[in-house]
């Protein structure tokens, strides 16, 4: 918030046109990412790929995506602070708003690869959902969006799409508890495929965890993440009563330390 806010009194990085250029660069980059991680997501699930194999996959598109944007030219260096301030500017723009809501921006962390196709969208949850995506216990390493999730509209522009049924209390609360069983899974899977020697990157597995977990949701209840985001912070004070949401975020985080344990043992580079 108080970067927010020091960042708004500083020249502006970039003006409109530059902006739109750099959503649209972003928006690309993101719907790339989407495609891969539902195709890599419907390998796994068919057993066509084993989990160690889509980790592979998931490490190799990751690198691949970095050196792209690292070749990028024509943009000046912005983070995710100038970024919001680009858009509280910007944003009263339709076709701002638009694009802005295909790159992922919105979500803490989603100015990286993976960042609209997952990375930050889990973390951006309110609550024990939130709370189970951002922390990745001992001996892994935080991810961008910081560790018990966003429950502040200034630290996150997400645009919801028009005309969407509200969903109640009940429904969002049932797809949070769906993310975190999902993000369980795909953790007790990595950690038990982690080999002595063949070191694999705590920071890169769970960013396949949340890729993975929700493109899960998103397939079956049929909704976008920003949409989903939305609802979550809507119906906050449900989940945070929710018990059964409660305990499947300790089972989630039973599994982030049986990670954390494979990273120890070698399976896992801490970093």
């Amino acid at each position: 918030m108080m970067q927010h806010l020091i960042a708004a009194t500083n020249p502006l990085p970039m003006d409109k046109e530059q902006f739109l250029k750099l959503l649209q660069t972003l928006g690309g980059c993101t719907q790339k990412a989407k495609t891969f991680t539902k195709s890599l997501l419907e390998e796994y699930r068919s057993k066509t790929s084993t989990i160690d194999q889509c980790y592979q996959k998931f490490t190799d598109f990751l690198e691949e995506s970095n050196k792209s944007a690292g070749e990028a030219e024509g943009f000046p260096e912005v983070g995710q602070v100038e970024m919001l301030v680009l858009f509280d500017e910007f944003g009263s723009d339709p076709e701002v708003k638009k694009l802005w809501e295909e790159s992922g921006c919105g979500f803490p962390g989603g100015t990286g690869p993976m960042g609209g196709a997952g990375g930050g969208v889990a973390g951006a949850l309110p609550g024990p959902a939130g709370a189970a995506a951002g922390g990745m216990g001992r001996g892994l390493p935080a991810l961008g969006n910081g560790g018990m999730g966003a429950t502040n509209s200034e630290e996150q522009k997400v645009v919801v799409s028009k005309n969407k049924k509200p969903l109640k209390a009940a429904e969002v609360v049932d797809m949070q508890e769906y993310l975190v069983d999902e993000m369980r899974r795909i953790c007790e899977a990595l950690a038990a495929s982690a080999k002595p020697g063949k070191p694999m990157s705590g920071e890169v597995a769970m960013q396949m965890v949340q890729a993975f977990a929700i493109g899960a949701v998103e397939k079956k209840f049929n909704i976008t993440p920003n949409d989903f985001v939305a609802a979550s912070m809507t119906h906050a004070a449900a989940a945070q009563r929710s018990e059964r949401l409660m305990r499947a975020s300790e089972r989630q985080h039973e599994a982030m330390m049986q990670l954390a344990r494979a990273c120890g043992e070698g399976g896992l580079d801490a970093e």
